[in-house]
């Protein structure tokens, strides 16, 4: 599937969108892993790209 923007568009459009204010998301994925039990996850992990949710042991991450 080809892409809809522009290259400049592109980079418009993924300049805008921030990484910031995900507090509320945060919240309520922890509000999930607690419910479901899924324990191993880290908040604060030193990772290039600054994932918002870190599993060691698993060697994944989640970024909201």
């Amino acid at each position: 599937m080809s892409d809809v923007f522009s290259k400049e568009k592109r980079s418009e459009v993924m300049r805008s969108i921030k990484s910031k204010n995900t507090k509320t998301t945060e919240i309520k994925l922890i509000k999930i892993f607690k419910e479901l039990h899924i324990v191993g996850w880290r908040r604060t992990y030193p990772l290039k790209g600054k994932p918002d949710f870190v599993f060691p042991q698993k060697k994944g991450c989640r970024f909201c």
